[in-house]
């Protein structure tokens, strides 16, 4: 992280006469018609924690290729990870309030979309490693796959879906 990043939060407070730090930087409002702003926190809370879950209870299956097989569990680990950065990074928003300071939008609302395609992806790479492995070792438990599977497939469209609320979310600068 450069220098210039890791300080970015600074710009916007100035110390007034009283020695106190004042937010003097723009405010973003959330105003996309037919959609309020607790129904698109609520979608967003939805889709990342079911996304989440799929994606974790994957991991829980005695799946043999995830002793090993790193063309599977790499791509399952960046999945996870993005999966719970998006929950993060949401939680972030919440936090924000309305109207929500300009950095928190900047860290949050246009972060979120490729935090989530990261999730989707990576979960799409797991299931397809997971599908070169069973051709290479002649599989394992259909039920068990079929499973795994069905819980990677549920978290790569829970991601999906949720890149698709937040980028359809509309935020206009304060003045």
């Amino acid at each position: 992280m450069s220098r210039k990043n890791k300080h970015s939060k600074l710009e916007y407070f100035q110390r007034n006469a009283a020695g106190e730090y004042i937010y003097t930087g723009a405010h973003m409002t959330y105003v996309s018609e037919g959609k309020s702003r607790k129904r698109l926190l609520t979608e967003l809370w939805g889709t990342g924690i079911g996304g989440g879950i799929c994606l974790l209870a994957g991991g829980f299956l005695p799946i043999e290729s995830f002793r090993g097989c790193f063309y599977v569990l790499l791509p399952y680990i960046v999945a996870l990870v993005a999966a719970f950065s998006c929950l993060w990074t949401i939680s972030e928003l919440t936090g924000g309030g309305e109207p929500m300071r300009q950095y928190v939008h900047d860290a949050t609302v246009l972060k979120l979309p490729g935090r989530a395609m990261i999730a989707a992806v990576a979960a799409v790479l797991c299931i397809l490693g997971q599908a070169i492995y069973c051709i290479l070792h002649s599989g394992g438990t259909v039920g068990v796959l079929l499973a795994f599977f069905l819980l990677e497939g549920a978290g790569a469209a829970a991601m999906v879906l949720l890149f698709r609320c937040i980028r359809g979310a509309n935020w206009q600068l304060e003045k």
